[in-house]
């Protein structure tokens, strides 16, 4: 029996030990899948963090973007109303330039006919001064006829008078006529002057118009872009919401099983102590197997087995039962271990595609981004243009005002001239009839008025060459006053045209101002977008990390639980033929107290 019981209890000694190795293993294994089940709760929460931090600056660049969009249209809107006013302004001053063309060379026609004033004015003078000497001589030969002259003395002597006021008259309208053709050459030159101005500005305007029609086309651009982003940045919040799914079912997954290892662990922890207590017992049932050999008191020694043998029954079963809290454990872990991995490998997946749409969504923001910049040095041109523009238009404009006093003064002119022709059509008429009172008298004076008659007759004809000479001039002068007028209204027209361009230019400069500030705000927010979704990438690499990490600690939970069920089963095996020991144990204790 004292065999039996050193050969028992060394078994047992054997097996105790071999399960306090197995639970070693199964607790290193715990431990593991303790730290596995702990990253994938920190990896989850990490994941979820960038997650939230993804669907703020999504949400944020989703709102922003409909703002971009807006004041990208309100760009389109405003460049194409740009387009359509600098269109009308450089076809207004097209048709200035045209109009300065015709109105110069009519203006050029008003020199000719002032030159023919001049001349029928200096046909008149001459005219004067032949009437003069006519009367002069008729003087001379009243003078000789004596009595018989007296009278036509009389009428060459008013004649001359008439003659030197006509010659005076004549003088004064050459003044006049002369200061005309001074103000119809400066006519000429303002309206040059004008013309040049604004042809130089004309193809500046078209310049412009091909700027406005480009911001328009860059901002079409930049509104595509920021539609297509928001586009994308739906696609990216849907899957985001996969993605924070998927991060909450590996959180809850990690929650279970750390609870399963906290319940495993406890468990084990128990069968470790068993354990060690029933390597314990083997101990001292070998201690007790020598001592039987020389014992004296068999039935003290019966029940010290018996007693042994009854804790060790109990620990084997005790032990027994929490394995099977461990099983269930184990099978929970197995569980949320494949959850997990399965979610992550999801999720890793999700995450690609996410990282494909900010990398879409850097792209679109980048080409709005280049748009805005080329749209904001455009408009800066465009500014710089109108500008200019508008200063030569307003010049135009200034210029053009002493066109309007330069023609009021021409046809002042004109006035002054008809005046002075009527003192002298008044001088002629008198003249003419001084000529018919001469050859009355020359016909009293009979054969000493010959001469008188002649005179006289030539006098009159003089007079009718002057009167018309002023017919001719009033003629001209009539025609130039129709002209004049004509000029008068299309240069008006002309200048309104001016002044509205002018205000015009100024207001589009005024607002391009204010699109100008708009655009620095749009290319602020932009790069706030483009922060916002460079933080989308990192938290996204973030993420994904986090769901590789998963994968392999999922992986290792798996693998840990596979090493924990061989330890498991080591420790039921062991637990078994220490279970046949114990009741083998229990035999031989019977058998010693029956012996006793």
């Amino acid at each position: 029996m004292s065999e039996n019981l050193s050969r028992i209890a060394s078994s047992l000694l054997e097996k105790t030990q071999e399960g306090v190795t197995a639970i070693e293993q199964l607790k290193s294994a715990m431990e593991q899948i303790a730290a596995a089940s702990e990253e994938n709760a920190g990896a989850a929460e990490e994941s979820l963090s960038a997650i939230n931090e993804i669907t703020k600056n999504t949400e944020s660049i989703q709102r922003d973007a409909e703002f971009g969009i807006n004041k990208a249209l309100t760009m389109v809107e405003v460049a194409r109303n740009t387009q359509r006013d600098v269109i009308q302004s450089a076809d207004r001053m097209l048709e200035t330039v045209e109009m300065s063309r015709q109105l110069r060379e009519q203006a050029t026609s008003l020199e000719k006919a002032s030159e023919d004033i001049g001349e029928s004015v200096t046909l008149i003078a001459q005219v004067a001064e032949e009437t003069n000497l006519l009367a002069l001589n008729a003087a001379i030969e009243a003078a000789r006829a004596k009595e018989h002259g007296k009278g036509f003395a009389v009428v060459a002597g008013e004649t001359r008078a008439l003659a030197a006021q006509a010659a005076e008259s004549a003088e004064s309208t050459g003044e006049v006529v002369a200061d005309a053709q001074k103000k119809v050459r400066e006519l000429v030159e303002y309206i040059t002057e004008v013309s040049d101005q604004v042809a130089e500005d004309a193809p500046k305007a078209q310049a412009a118009s091909e700027q406005a029609a480009r911001v328009g086309e860059l901002g079409g651009q930049v509104a595509e872009s920021m539609q297509q982003l928001g586009r994308v940045m739906d696609q990216l919040m849907n899957e985001v919401t996969e993605l924070q799914k998927g991060a909450e079912v590996i959180a809850s997954a990690a929650e279970e099983q750390a609870s399963a290892v906290n319940q495993a662990s406890k468990a084990i922890d128990m069968q470790a102590s068993a354990l060690v207590e029933s390597e314990q017992a083997a101990t001292n049932l070998e201690v007790l197997a020598e001592e039987l050999k020389n014992s004296t008191d068999v039935v003290k020694d019966a029940e010290e087995i018996a007693s042994m043998a009854e804790e060790l029954s109990s620990a084997v079963e005790e032990i027994t039962s929490s394995m099977g809290e461990v099983i269930v454990a184990l099978e929970q872990i197995e569980k949320a271990a494949a959850l997990a991995n399965e979610d992550a490998v999801k999720n890793s997946e999700v995450a690609d595609t996410c990282i494909d749409f900010v990398s879409q969504s850097g792209e679109q923001l980048q080409t709005a981004f280049d748009a805005l910049g080329e749209i904001s040095q455009i408009t800066e041109g465009m500014i710089e243009t109108l500008r200019e523009i508008s200063k030569g238009v307003s010049g135009s404009v200034e210029q053009g005002a002493r066109v309007t006093e330069q023609i009021d003064a021409v046809d002042k002119d004109l006035r002054r001239i008809t005046k002075i022709l009527r003192t002298i059509e008044n001088i002629i008429i008198q003249t003419t009839m001084l000529a018919v009172s001469g050859s009355v008298e020359a016909a009293r004076a009979g054969e000493f008025g010959k001469g008188f008659a002649v005179v006289s007759s030539d006098i009159r004809n003089l007079a009718q060459e002057a009167g018309s000479n002023i017919e001719k001039i009033d003629e001209i002068i009539t025609s130039l006053e129709e002209e004049m007028t004509r000029i008068s209204r299309a240069w008006q027209h002309g200048l309104g045209r001016l002044s509205v361009n002018a205000d015009q230019l100024e207001s589009m400069v005024a607002h391009l101002e204010t699109v100008g500030r708009e655009i620095e705000e749009v290319v602020s927010l932009v790069e706030g977008l483009k922060r916002a979704n460079e933080e989308n990438a990192a938290a996204l690499n973030q993420a994904r990390q986090g769901s590789e990490q998963i994968k392999v600690a999922a992986v290792q939970a798996q693998t840990n639980v596979s090493e924990s069920r061989s330890a498991a089963q080591l420790i039921r095996d062991t637990l078994e033929e220490m279970g046949e020991q114990v009741e083998e144990l229990a035999v031989l204790a019977d058998q010693l107290q029956a012996t006793g």
